[in-house]
């Protein structure tokens, strides 16, 4: 008797445990600032569709720290990637149009040069394993495929970026961290990306100006 009543007290506090710990959510919405972006660069004369599927503007990354502080953070990685994406794009080219869902080509829209279209392929998570101040970390992976306005593949890019921060003292630390770290994940992720579009695009741009001033020594 004496030997149930135990097992049943230690299911109890187990039971009541997991209940404390999967109770306790926190949802991190990490932002960025087109100010962030203001710059007096000479802009790209291209004009970049930037797509954006439902799945990438709303992507969420879910991390429970169970060896912490037993909080599940949720962290709204889409919205912070698709202003990034918007801002970081218009400050380097001409116009960019941003659009919903998959491209469909050849492309419609007038005036289009560049076709980007990104996808989040991975998420991972971990924070603190023994004090409050060791790093809180993201892994982000992300694809992105580069296309002209006929379709054809100009890049596709495969990327992982990890971003850290050492924790804070107080209640929920990661409440306060997580952002950050968030960012130090997609800030390079959208870089790099906006990057490689704007030198294929200055690329494209130098061949037509080369073949076009081959047609006029030819007449």
């Amino acid at each position: 008797m004496a030997r149930k009543i135990r097992t049943v007290v230690k299911v109890s506090l187990l039971v009541v445990f997991a209940l404390l710990y999967a109770g306790c959510t926190n949802t991190v919405r990490p932002t960025v600032s087109q100010s962030e972006f203001l710059n007096n660069a000479p802009k790209v004369n291209s004009t970049v569709a930037l797509h954006l599927t439902d799945d990438f503007r709303y992507y969420e990354g879910k991390h429970v720290d169970w060896w912490c502080d037993g909080t599940t953070y949720t962290m709204e990685i889409g919205p912070l990637a698709s202003d990034w994406f918007q801002y970081s794009l218009e400050s380097r080219f001409k116009e960019v149009k941003v659009m919903s869902g998959l491209p469909r080509f050849p492309y419609s829209s007038p005036g289009v040069d560049i076709v980007v279209t990104p996808k989040f392929t991975s998420f991972k998570a971990g924070g603190p394993l023994v004090v409050k101040f060791e790093n809180y970390w993201v892994e982000l992976g992300m694809s992105a495929t580069i296309q002209d306005r006929a379709g054809k593949v100009l890049d596709v890019l495969e990327l992982t970026q990890k971003g850290a921060k050492g924790g804070t003292g107080g209640i929920n630390p990661g409440v306060q961290v997580y952002p950050e770290v968030c960012r130090n994940a997609v800030g390079p992720l959208v870089n790099q990306t906006v990057g490689r579009v704007a030198s294929i695009s200055k690329r494209r741009s130098t061949d037509i100006a080369t073949i076009r001033r081959q047609k006029r020594s030819n007449m």
